[in-house]
């Protein structure tokens, strides 16, 4: 049986750590990502400890010392299925 179809949006954060670069990556309903700013979507993943001061990047903003960024996002239609294989693989979202 099909489950019922859902529009997302996957998001991809890049953060920078000194010479450290890594990345999370956990998906948004669409209509809740198209509400929000960049800030506010880093916000949501981070923590509200997130500074609103732009880093050297675009989308960019400081947390301490390292600048976490909100580097790619793609849209996608799922399932209950998909998202369960997307959690087998270690990527989350709502």
């Amino acid at each position: 049986m099909k489950t019922k179809e859902k529009e997302y949006v996957m998001v991809n954060f890049t953060i920078y750590d000194g010479e450290r670069e890594y990345s999370d990556n956990y998906y948004y309903n669409k209509k809740k990502y198209d509400k929000m700013t960049p800030l506010e979507i880093i916000r949501d993943f981070y923590g509200e400890h997130i500074s609103d001061n732009e880093a050297h990047k675009v989308d960019s903003y400081w947390d301490c010392e390292r600048v976490i960024q909100l580097d790619r996002t793609y849209e996608f239609i799922a399932d209950e299925n998909k998202l369960k294989e997307y959690h087998s693989i270690g990527i989350w979202g709502e």
